[in-house]
């Protein structure tokens, strides 16, 4: 996937050479982007609204004459089409608004945003160690960016079918059950007191865009950082209370990445297999991480090593 680590980690040793060789300072904080999981979360919160609009306009407009025809048993199979017919309205309705071409445009934006953010802190990294600027051709950027794309596409659709399938259910076993109009919708919108079925598409929006920036950030960290031949890392939380035991369990541990099964508490002179209180992954795999790998760079013992 990425060009010879060696090749790349000689010619930096190279251009740092010609600096002066100056030790290697501490690399920086790997910043996590908050400002770009922000802008994808309230681009799916407003996804969902857009999905409440069309739902409350159709569906709670129509529910009152498909409840009616639903107690008359005369008509006993006609509501049930009725309410198909009202669903497929709704999504049609709301598709017209939200197309395809627009969540792609917007998926598209955000990932080449999440991309241009982790260069920047990967120049920043190599600068800042080595003092020197390094610009690398990247072929495996374009398939991993369209492919974080077509994921996230997916799973924005994949939210609005289970929404909408959540909600004909909750309309089909009210009706049934012989529950009343506002029984039924308070079981869709909610109250202060008990969530709806908004609710709960709204806190999985919220998750979808932290998961997903968290991963794809991790995952171009990990390439960028192998490519310049980094092989080990120092596992670095967020240090806040939302971070999990089995991740606070590995802050400060030197981890490999080529092995997610082993950490080092002694800097690399003896490797250990991973507790079962730890993760088994790197930063960014889990759901909804933040964490970060500092980046670990050896310094040349000999020149040959530049050569």
């Amino acid at each position: 996937m990425t060009s010879n680590p060696f090749s790349q980690h000689s010619r930096l040793l190279r251009q740092h050479r010609r600096q002066g060789s100056k030790p290697f300072k501490k690399p920086p904080k790997w910043f996590y982007p908050v400002a770009i999981e922000i802008k994808y979360k309230l681009f799916l919160l407003s996804f969902v609204k857009r999905l409440e609009k069309h739902t409350k306009r159709i569906l709670f407009n129509a529910l009152p004459a498909i409840i009616a025809d639903a107690n008359m048993l005369q008509r006993v199979d006609a509501w049930g089409d009725e309410l198909e017919n009202v669903m497929e309205n709704i999504s049609v309705s709301f598709d017209n608004e939200m197309t395809d071409d627009a969540l792609q445009s917007f998926m598209k934006a955000i990932t080449q945003r999440a991309n241009a953010w982790n260069t920047t802190q990967f120049h920043n990294l190599v600068n800042t160690v080595m003092g020197v600027d390094h610009y690398a051709y990247e072929p495996w950027l374009t398939a991993h960016m369209k492919s974080f794309v077509l994921e996230n596409v997916g799973l924005v659709k994949k939210l609005k079918e289970e929404t909408f399938q959540n909600i004909n259910q909750i309309v089909q076993s009210g009706i049934r059950g012989g529950d009343s109009y506002r029984s039924i919708t308070k079981e869709i919108m909610g109250t202060d007191l008990e969530p709806g079925q908004f609710s709960k598409t709204k806190d999985r929006a919220r998750l979808i865009a932290r998961d997903q920036i968290g991963k794809f950030n991790g995952e171009l960290t990990s390439i960028r950082q192998k490519s310049i031949g980094v092989s080990e890392y120092y596992w670095r939380t967020a240090s806040d209370d939302r971070v999990r035991d089995s991740h606070d369990a590995l802050n400060g541990m030197l981890c490999k990445w080529d092995d997610s099964s082993v950490y080092s508490d002694d800097d690399g002179e003896t490797w250990k297999s991973r507790t079962s209180e730890m993760f088994d992954g790197d930063p960014g795999d889990d759901f909804q991480c933040r964490c970060w790998a500092e980046a670990k760079f050896t310094e040349p013992v000999n020149e040959e090593e530049t050569e």
